[in-house]
C-alpha cells in the first residue's frame, strides 16, 4: 500500500528495505516473501552460485557500496545494487507519464511495448530508441 500511494502520489518508487521479507538473498539483500521467489532469483546471480553453499565471512564481503556501506561478494553485484538502489535513471521525468493505471504497467512513449518496471522501460529506451531518445527528452522540456 505504501509503495503504491508513494509512487501514485509522488510519482516516484520509494526504496523500503527487505525487513518484512522472510527470505532474503544473501549475496544481494533483496527480500522476498516466498521461498520460491527467493530460488527463482538466485539464478540471477551467476557468476556467483558457489557463494549459496557456504557461509560467507568478512573477506568474502570485498566490493563496499559508498552510498549505503552495503558490502558485497562481487563487483557485479555491487553494480546490481547500485544501478537499482542509488542511480538515477536518464528518463525518471517519464514515471508518471508512462504508467498506464488500467494496466498497471509502463508503456513506451515511441513503440508501446510495456514493462512492469520503470527501470526496464529506461533499459528498453537506452537499447532500443538511441535515434528517436531525443525526441521523449523534447516532450519532457
Amino acid at each position: 500500500i505504501f509503495k503504491n500511494h508513494c509512487f501514485q502520489i509522488h510519482g516516484r518508487r520509494v526504496p523500503i528495505d527487505a525487513s518484512d521479507k522472510k527470505f532474503k538473498c544473501k549475496l544481494c539483500y533483496s527480500g522476498f516473501s516466498k521461498i520460491r521467489d527467493l530460488k527463482g532469483h538466485m539464478k540471477i546471480h551467476k557468476e556467483d552460485q558457489e557463494a549459496f553453499e557456504r557461509e560467507l565471512t568478512d573477506d568474502d564481503l570485498k566490493y563496499l557500496c559508498s552510498t549505503c556501506e552495503q558490502r558485497f561478494v562481487s563487483k557485479k553485484i555491487l553494480e546490481y545494487h547500485t544501478n537499482r538502489n542509488h542511480k538515477e535513471m536518464e528518463f525518471e521525468e517519464l514515471r508518471r507519464s508512462a504508467f498506464d493505471e488500467e494496466d498497471k504497467k509502463f508503456k513506451c512513449k515511441l513503440c508501446y511495448a510495456t514493462f512492469k518496471h520503470f527501470s526496464v522501460l529506461n533499459s528498453h529506451i537506452l537499447q532500443n530508441h538511441q535515434a528517436e531518445k531525443m525526441l521523449l527528452k523534447s516532450t519532457i522540456a
